[in-house]
């Protein structure tokens, strides 16, 4: 059986909420609770109104500002708590299935949004308002990094980001694991997954016209290689970019890796087209010590080298977390910056990172006189120094970052000047010497 009309709202919700047995209060009262998003364009809010027995008919107006009052519904015989629905497409409230009133309609948002309810109660004698704000954050997608289908778990880091106000599951989720296919595939084969994700996935769940995207590790360089490629229509869809530990400018351990011999260590994964892509854009080797940093035969980094060339849409904020351990007197995360003399039997240097992708290197800044990376630098907000990381671990512990920096509008996060030289440990400082990730602006 349908309920058609409003007194009828009454006898339907009556199966679903018990009748209060509180005695009446004196005057109105109202109570306003968000209790959720019912889909990904439907918010719920939990309503409790009562009101004097003797004072008469008790009624309510809804207004969702900036509209004026926008419905009417009797509450005679109405349980004291029940729910209604706001349908953001259609500008409908509705309360047990029945509309009741309309607002204008809320197009799919660009960016997080607050809407504001105020629900009114009256009676003979007099009235009460109660008041909500419900914040929709806007869809975030994690790209992970190599070998996320077969050794990353995703569940904590989830777990992280509903604390964090967000929703992987239900009917509303706000935020995406895209796993793709990393070890048998290009990085211009991964975009392609990845866009295949977000078309498939992604857009039929969300009400939005943006999305965030946070690229971790490789994953940050497949998210750029998408936008590079406009995948899936990535370049006019991503709001804010989060490259967290990402390789930018490449690794020195994917060539030493390529160039090793069978049954060696890492060999399971060196010998693949990614490893390959992953070569530096920057000059990484020397014959001997003392001469110019340039790079071995064979061993230059195209692919990100012309990554790196192609401008990033101008409306994209580029935030970027990384880790920064320098190795000092033995100590510290091996991160290599350099090769001297020809293999296997060169000698590497190290510098600051986080064991795996130098600190530079996910900055996008010059490595051995080499170009840097423009196009992030060029649409960069900051640069978040994470500490003494391992690569590994760095996702995990930047969460708390992350959340901050997608709602960079509404919390600004206050995190001063983004750097712009460097101290004496290596990492990238802000014109007061401060360490990087102090500055955030």
């Amino acid at each position: 059986m349908r309920c058609r009309a409003a007194p009828a709202i009454a006898m339907c919700l009556a199966l679903w909420v018990p009748l209060a047995g509180a005695a009446a209060p004196a005057q109105p009262e109202i109570s306003l609770e968000p209790a959720g998003m019912a889909d990904p364009h439907t918010v719920r809010l939990a309503v409790s109104a009562a009101g004097p027995a003797e004072a008469g008919p008790l009624s309510m107006s809804v207004a969702v500002p900036p509209g004026t009052a926008v419905a009417e519904l009797p509450l005679a015989r109405m349980p004291k708590r029940f729910p209604m629905m706001l349908d953001l497409a259609r500008g409908a409230v509705s309360v047990g299935g029945i509309r009741i009133g309309a607002f204008a309609p809320v197009p799919p948002p660009s960016d997080n949004i607050r809407v504001e309810v105020a629900v009114t109660v009256r009676d003979g004698t007099g009235a009460a308002t109660a008041r909500a704000a419900v914040d929709l954050l806007l869809p975030t997608v994690i790209v992970p990094g190599y070998r996320n289908e077969s050794t990353f778990v995703p569940d904590p880091i989830l777990a992280a980001m509903e604390r964090a106000g967000y929703q992987s599951a239900g009917p509303a989720p706000t935020v995406f694991w895209a796993a793709y296919g990393s070890a048998p595939l290009s990085i211009g084969g991964e975009a392609e997954e990845i866009g295949r994700y977000l078309r498939r996935v992604v857009r039929p769940a969300v009400y939005a016209s943006r999305v965030n995207v946070v690229g971790y590790s490789v994953g940050g360089v497949v998210a750029r290689w998408a936008l590079a490629e406009d995948a899936a229509d990535w370049r006019g869809l991503v709001n804010r970019l989060v490259l967290v530990g990402v390789p930018d400018e490449g690794l020195v351990v994917a060539y030493l890796a390529d160039r090793m011999l069978p049954g060696m260590p890492l060999t399971g994964w060196a010998h693949g087209p990614l490893v390959r892509d992953l070569y530096p854009a920057f000059p990484y080797w020397r014959a001997r010590p003392g001469q110019p940093w340039s790079f071995p035969p064979g061993g230059a980094g195209t692919t990100l080298a012309r990554l790196n060339r192609i401008p990033l849409p101008g409306a994209i904020r580029v935030y970027v977390i990384y880790g920064d351990d320098p190795r000092t007197d033995g100590m510290g995360f091996d991160t290599v910056v350099g090769i001297t003399g020809a293999l296997p039997g060169g000698e590497l240097s190290w510098g600051a990172g986080d064991g795996l992708v130098l600190a530079a290197s996910a900055q996008g800044l010059p490595i051995h006189g080499g170009p840097g990376d423009p196009a992030l630098t060029h649409n960069l907000v900051c640069r978040v120094d994470a500490g003494p990381i391992y690569h590994t671990h760095l996702l995990r512990a930047a969460v708390p970052r992350i959340a901050g920096m997608l709602r960079d509008r509404w919390e600004p996060f206050g995190l001063g000047t983004p750097p712009s030289s460097s101290d004496v440990r290596g990492r990238s400082t802000g014109p007061g010497g401060t360490p990087a990730g102090t500055g955030c602006s």
